[in-house]
């Protein structure tokens, strides 16, 4: 269980995950998001951004029936959702903030690409450890409306999945170069 201090294996797998392809059938857990989600018997042990948009998730595997399977979402894109006591401070100052409960574990994260968006995590997919398969709950701040495209003159537009695909390693299209010539069209 989670409540006791047991380290990971040094040589335990390791998955970098950049793809929705361990999220099962039926269990869309942050819908019209991308769902970066570890294997059944990983936990999330980490995740890697190019610029300040998600790219990949990283997952370790536990020592066999130690993980749950079955879990929550925990939005936090438009406001902190800790739960009611949550332990670890205020772990990043003046930025948004999801976790887990003291009693479960982070299996997953997921971000939007839409125009507007940053692609920065949005919400987290936390287990409790040993729990087989069950009904999913989704949590939301109560103060917070739905998610709708939010555009900013300091966010970036990201390419659309249909954009991305064939791209190798989903990585952005590179803008043609600016041409060093002064503009003449100007007073």
């Amino acid at each position: 269980m989670l409540g006791r201090v047991r380290p990971w294996a040094p040589t335990a797998a390791h998955e970098a995950v950049v793809d929705e392809r361990h999220v099962t059938a039926g269990n869309d857990w942050a819908t019209g998001y991308t769902e970066l989600q570890c294997a059944t018997g990983h936990c999330l042990t980490g995740y890697s951004v190019r610029g300040s948009a998600v790219s990949a998730a990283l997952c370790t595997a536990a020592p066999q029936g130690e993980l749950g399977t079955s879990g929550r979402t925990v939005w936090f894109g438009r406001g902190d959702n800790r739960g009611a006591a949550p332990k670890g401070g205020d772990f990043a100052v003046g930025h948004y903030k999801g976790q887990c409960a003291h009693d479960e574990y982070a299996a997953g994260t997921a971000y939007t690409g839409r125009v507007g968006s940053a692609r920065t995590p949005d919400a987290s997919y936390c287990r409790k450890p040993g729990q087989g398969a069950g009904p999913r709950r989704r949590t939301r701040l109560a103060s917070s409306p739905p998610r709708k495209p939010v555009t900013s003159p300091h966010s970036t537009a990201s390419p659309s999945a249909t954009q991305m695909r064939g791209r190798r390693n989903n990585s952005p299209a590179r803008s043609p170069p600016r041409s060093p010539m002064p503009r003449t069209d100007r007073p």
